[in-house]
């Protein structure tokens, strides 16, 4: 009889210990879930450790074998809800990464990691809205390394690649977090200026282009001195997109080329230029 009881006993212990164990697994899963892998892990190992001391002072203490199910159950659960919450957050990290590089690839230049020319174009549409909403004044510089074909055809492709790193590094330190910069072409940069009226504008491009002569990049065997022309255009003409700005950007640009290279032109200062004549402005602006 004695025997039947404490059976009977024990069977109710561990369908309370399962019972609880089921209990646990959801109490662990959310805690794993609202709090995070650290406080999980602690609440985990406080509550097995709760549970095994704690249990001699209940007055109805469970059996031994139903107090070793219930903690090998939490302790299986703690460990199963570390391990599936790792393995969980380790995926989605990688999956954050790839998507971030992925991002990376389809906006940027790859040789320079500058914008490329659609991302570039986007971006600065973005702040010609902005800047016409606010009313205030933006630029653009269009710089284009003077010579460049015959880096290439002298002293190889890779004498050119490290030529236009070296470029696209000068450009990034010389402008502010708030201006965009884009490689649109092959030895083509373009600068977007927000609250910059012409005056600064032109100042920052003759920054650049004494910096861009001054770099000397070293192709191996030796450095190479390099120049840019560089055209700047401002809103003043009401420019509504940045392709139309860009367009006066790059006339002035193709001035600069004609008087000489290495020099800064303004598309403002073309009508008083006498080499609108020779070029043939027209022309020129719908290249």
């Amino acid at each position: 009889m004695d025997t039947s009881v404490t059976r009977a006993q024990d069977s109710r212990q561990n369908a309370t210990a399962h019972h609880q164990s089921t209990i646990g697994k959801f109490l662990f899963g959310s805690v794993y879930i609202l709090l995070g892998q650290k406080a999980g892990m602690v609440i985990s190992v406080l509550t097995v450790f709760g549970l095994a001391i704690g249990n001699s002072y209940l007055s109805n203490p469970y059996s031994p074998n139903a107090i070793a199910t219930g903690l090998v159950s939490l302790t299986y659960l703690a460990i199963y809800f570390h391990v599936y919450g790792s393995r969980s957050i380790s995926y989605f990290s990688r999956m954050r990464d790839a998507n971030r590089s992925l991002h990376e690839l389809a906006s940027h230049d790859m040789l320079t990691s500058l914008l490329n020319a659609r991302t570039y174009y986007q971006k600065c549409d973005a702040l010609i809205s902005l800047a016409e909403r606010e009313q205030t004044p933006f630029s653009v510089l269009f710089i284009d390394l003077d010579h460049f074909k015959s880096i290439n055809d002298t002293h190889g492709h890779d004498a050119g690649d490290i030529v236009l790193k070296a470029v696209a590094a000068c450009l990034k330190q010389s402008i502010r977090q708030s201006d965009e910069i884009g490689r649109i072409g092959g030895e083509e940069f373009s600068i977007f200026l927000p609250n910059t009226n012409l005056a600064g504008a032109r100042q920052l491009a003759e920054t650049i282009r004494q910096a861009v002569e001054a770099l000397m990049p070293d192709i191996g065997q030796h450095r190479l001195k390099i120049t840019a022309s560089i055209g700047v255009a401002d809103n003043n003409n009401q420019h509504k997109s940045m392709r139309a700005i860009q367009q006066s950007a790059d006339a002035a640009m193709y001035v600069a080329k004609a008087s000489g290279r290495n020099r800064v032109s303004c598309f403002d200062e073309l009508a008083k230029s006498s080499a609108v004549a020779e070029l043939n402005l027209d022309s020129v602006k719908s290249k």
